[in-house]
């Protein structure tokens, strides 16, 4: 979702995909759309230096992750 709550994108998947995985391939879909995409805030089960690295190369390095405290 963006920050007024609007969907970005959605992909269906198998129940035992990996969200991480689910969420890359949203945003390498909507690139074209997120090009004023700066933070991505994630919960506790998207955090880690893996998947914002899998962001980095999806979205460049404009991008970066922050964990929703």
């Amino acid at each position: 979702m963006d920050s007024q709550g609007l969907l970005i994108g959605v992909v269906v998947t198998e129940a035992n995909a990996p969200e991480r995985l689910g969420a890359v391939i949203v945003l390498d879909e909507a690139q074209e759309k997120l090009f004023q995409l700066e933070v991505i805030w994630v919960a506790q089960g998207y955090s880690g230096r893996n998947f914002a690295n899998a962001v980095q190369q999806v979205c460049g390095e404009r991008v970066r992750v922050e964990l929703i405290e």
